[in-house]
Parts: structure tokens; sequence; C-alpha cells
């Protein structure tokens, strides 16, 4: 079994995408006009089933280009009119896809061509140095120094832009607590646990927001970590 590929057939006839061709296509006195997808990329002519009676065993196996296994219907040999009457084999698919030529007979018919490029060998030993090896032109080349200056963008204005909008969305909801003053009892938050312990605020720390407290060792906290304790008067 002779294993074909090809390309997209499911596409319906009437679609703009690709590159169609029609002709005259000849059956023994049928004569019907068809519209092709010029496919390049085919290994073989396809039409379906419904298009012709004239059916013969095939041992050709449709493939196309996803993997899916297409289902045969036979093939056929068919006239088609392109200045004269050119005889082509088209494998048969039972199902409802698009007429397409392939590779071979878009060449025969003159769709496309296949062209060779010869260089000659004088050529090539005249201008060896533009062939053969890796270096440079010896021609000016339309560039200035600062085109080749890598594109870097700056990266400190925009994450210094980044940290101001998160600063304005966090400052959006925190409120400022009131300052403490030396000699206070406080209550100081241990460590991540909402657990409170009693303290002496000793002094402010150089740094904003944060107190010196005594709570068996001397520590700096931060304000959020501090709880005023409210003074009691009795009177009598």
């Amino acid at each position: 079994m002779n294993d074909l590929f090809i390309g997209i057939i499911s596409q319906k006839e009437d679609s703009p995408q690709g590159w169609f061709k029609s002709y005259d296509v000849y059956s023994g006195q049928i004569c019907k006009n068809i519209r092709f997808k010029v496919d390049t990329g085919a290994e073989a002519n396809v039409l379906p089933l419904s298009q012709t009676k004239d059916v013969l065993p095939s041992k050709a196996q449709l493939h196309s280009y996803s993997g899916d296994i297409l289902p045969s219907g036979g093939k056929v040999t068919l006239g088609l009119d392109k200045d004269g009457v050119t005889t082509l084999d088209f494998e048969l698919v039972d199902a409802n896809v698009v007429p397409i030529l392939g590779l071979d007979a878009c060449v025969g018919l003159g769709i496309v061509k296949l062209i060779d490029i010869l260089i000659n060998q004088a050529v090539l030993d005249e201008f060896a140095n533009y062939f053969e090896g890796i270096g440079p032109l010896d021609c000016p080349l339309p560039y200035t120094e600062q085109m080749l200056k890598p594109q870097v963008p700056a990266a400190l204005p925009l994450l210094q832009q980044r940290q101001s909008h998160q600063k304005e969305m966090y400052d959006m909801g925190a409120k400022e607590l009131e300052p403490l003053v030396g000699g206070d009892k406080v209550l100081v938050r241990a460590g991540d646990q909402q657990v409170w312990n009693e303290a002496t605020l000793l002094a402010r720390s150089s740094q904003p927001r944060f107190y010196i407290v005594d709570s068996e060792v001397s520590t700096r906290k931060n304000r959020t970590q501090l709880k005023s304790v409210p003074s009691i008067s009795i009177r009598f």
C-alpha cells in the first residue's frame, strides 16, 4: 500500500483562503467544470467520490499532514482541459472534500515552475570571499554607531513607579497611630503570635515608628507591635 500525504482538504470550496484554479474535467462524454485547490505540498490529486462514477480500486492510503487517515474511495483517470486535454490520475475520498491538484499536476499544467539556480564556477572563484566562510562585506553598510548600542529599557524608573503605586494603595487603608512616650507601660506582641506581654517603653528609636522597649531584654519594636496600656485613676 502506498502512503500519500496531502494538505488540508476539509476547507469549503467557497473559502477565500488558498489558491484555486477552475478547469473543465472530462469523464467519457461527460464534462464538468471543477474548481481545484492548488496544493504544491500534496503528493496526489484528490477528488470527492461524488464527482465521478468510473471508480477503480486503489492501493493508496491517503494521510493529511495533521496525521488523519482519509477514507479512500478508489481512484479514477480523468481528462483535464488546459490548452488541450491532459490525462490525470485522481485519488477519490469518500467525503465532502475540496478537489486538489498536487505538485506533479501543478508542474505539468504549468501552474507552477521549478527553477534550478546554477552558479558558474568562475563566479564562485572570483567572489569566493562572498560565498565561503564568515566575514565582513567589503562595502560600507548603512548603520550608525548609535544603532549598534543595545536598547535596554531603564529599569529603575519603572521600579520606582511600581513601588510608589504600591505605597499609594497601601496608604489608602492605613492610619497613623498615636506616638508613645518613654516610661509608658505597653503591651508587646510576641513575634507573629497573637500574644501580648507587658513591658516598659524606654525611648523612641531614631527610625520612624520604632521604639525601644524593656521586656526582659531591651529590643526594638515597630509601633504596630505595641499597644498602650490605659492608665487607671482612682478617686477617693
